[in-house]
């Protein structure tokens, strides 16, 4: 981009282009004001439409969730099957993996895992993946104590976008 301009001649040309940039700053400023005012404004509409999508999808989650819990021995087939397949989509509960480890009284268990030949779990701290990879070792010790999270999925087949939800905080909703 060439840009053209006219040096200056005098004091007074030159006092005439600095109050034109000033003049010009104003301008672009309150074009910027605008726009941030405008951004703020579908920010806001946005998040409120967002967040009304947001809570359909939620309650419906916790109705599929309720009819799921009250019919998950047929839904399963006495738990042989995981993932209920719908013509509109998929339900499933599942448990997170891998599993959490927990500690408490660290130095006690570490103490204790070298006690019993189980030093393998023991970096400088309890090696919590190695406890993952084989919590049956450790099922004894006490101060170790691992955790998974019952999760709900559902999945639209017009998105193919789960929705997951932990069934501790859905559970809370139904009667």
């Amino acid at each position: 981009m060439v840009l053209k301009f006219k040096i200056p001649k005098s004091k007074a040309e030159a006092d005439e282009l600095i109050n034109e940039i000033g003049e010009s700053q104003k301008e672009l400023k309150k074009i910027e004001d605008k726009f941030k005012i405008t951004v703020a404004k579908l920010k806001k509409d946005t998040e409120r439409k967002a967040g009304s999508i947001d809570r359909v999808i939620k309650k419906r989650l916790i109705a599929l969730y309720g009819f799921f819990i009250a019919n998950k021995k047929e839904l399963t087939k006495d738990g042989k099957i995981k993932e209920v397949r719908l013509p509109s989509g998929e339900l499933e509960i599942f448990l997170t993996f891998p599993p959490t480890v927990n500690i408490k009284n660290e130095d006690l268990v570490v103490e204790t895992l070298k006690k019993t030949g189980l030093s393998r779990f023991i970096k400088e701290v309890v090696n919590r993946k190695a406890v993952q990879n084989e919590p049956g070792a450790v099922s004894g010790i006490k101060g170790i104590s691992l955790a998974q999270k019952e999760r709900f999925r559902v999945t639209p087949n017009t998105t193919m976008e789960s929705t997951i939800e932990d069934t501790k905080k859905l559970k809370k909703f139904l009667p």
